[in-house]
C-alpha cells in the first residue's frame, strides 16, 4: 500500500495518444483540467530494479465534478520459490549451503537450506545462478551443477530447483582366482576411527 517511486506513467486516451507522461515519486501527482471523458492509466516501466514487474492498465472516467477523483495503480512484486531436493526422493533437503549470483558475480542471497523451500520476493528481472556452496556430505550428498534461471518480470510465482545427488558405493566379495561373487561372508563398513 506505500507509494511506489521511479515507474514512469502515462495518461492516454480511449485511442492511445499520450496526454502526460511522468515518473512517480513518493507523492501523488494531481492534474487538473482533464476534460470530461475516458482515459488510461498506463505503466510504461515500472522500477524494475527494485523487483517490481508492471501494472495492467487502469481504465479510468473523469467525471463532472469538482471534486478530486482519484485513480490508483498498484504494482506487483517478484516472487521466487527456490527448492532444494534429493534427486531421487524430490524431498527438500535441509543442511545445505546455498547462494545466488548476479550476472555479475555478486551474492545477492544466500541460506542454508530447511526442510521447505526458500522464498525470495522483490527480486530485479534478469539472470542469475545458483550455487550449491558446500553440500551437506555429512548426509552422503555430493554437491550439485550450478543452476542458470531467469526471473521474469511477472507477478507470478516463479521456481527454480536445484537436485542433490547422493554418494553411492558398489560392494562386491569375490573369489580371488575366478572373479566369482562369493556368498556367506560377514562383512562391515567402518570410519577410519573403527565405529562400524
Amino acid at each position: 500500500g506505500e507509494p511506489v517511486a521511479g515507474a514512469t506513467l502515462q495518461i492516454q486516451d480511449t485511442e492511445g495518444t499520450v496526454l502526460y507522461e511522468w515518473e512517480t515519486g513518493k507523492e501523488p501527482v494531481l492534474y487538473e483540467y482533464l476534460p470530461v471523458g475516458n482515459y488510461v492509466l498506463v505503466e510504461i516501466q515500472a522500477p524494475t530494479e527494485e523487483g517490481y514487474v508492471r501494472a495492467e492498465n487502469v481504465p479510468f472516467t473523469v467525471l463532472e465534478t469538482g471534486e478530486i477523483q482519484k485513480v490508483e495503480m498498484k504494482d506487483d512484486f517478484t516472487k521466487v520459490q527456490i527448492s532444494k531436493v534429493d534427486i531421487t526422493t524430490e524431498k527438500e533437503i535441509p543442511g545445505a549451503q546455498i547462494q545466488i549470483k548476479d550476472k555479475d558475480g555478486n551474492v545477492i542471497e544466500e541460506w542454508v537450506s530447511t526442510e521447505a523451500p526458500h522464498y525470495v520476493e522483490y527480486m530485479p528481472p534478469g539472470d542469475y545462478v545458483l550455487i550449491e556452496a558446500l553440500a551437506p556430505t555429512e548426509d552422503g550428498y555430493v554437491k550439485a551443477q550450478d543452476v542458470p534461471f531467469t526471473v521474469l518480470e511477472t507477478g507470478e510465482l516463479q521456481t527454480v530447483e536445484m537436485k542433490d545427488d547422493y554418494t553411492k558405493v558398489e560392494i562386491s566379495k569375490t573369489d580371488i582366482a575366478t572373479g566369482e561373487p562369493v556368498a556367506g561372508a560377514t562383512l562391515q563398513i567402518q570410519d577410519t576411527e573403527g565405529t562400524v
